[in-house]
């Protein structure tokens, strides 16, 4: 068999139950890239908007709910 390199928790980021056991951390990213030529389509900019969205989303609901 070979050797497990690499894998994922898929825990959110300071998850205080993973963090206890799996202290090291790899940064991952995801990149939207717009393989038509010209200029991005109108869609490529809703899938931008809708990303960028959940993530303000993310962010507000975590300062309410640390109230």
């Amino acid at each position: 068999l070979p050797a497990v390199r690499h894998v994922d928790s898929c825990a959110i980021a300071g998850h205080p139950m993973i963090d206890r056991i799996w202290p090291e951390r790899m940064t991952m990213t995801s990149r939207f890239i717009a393989v038509a030529e010209g200029a991005p389509g109108w869609r490529y900019r809703a899938a931008l908007a809708v990303r960028r969205g959940l993530a303000e989303g993310k962010t507000l609901a975590k300062r309410l709910l640390k109230r």
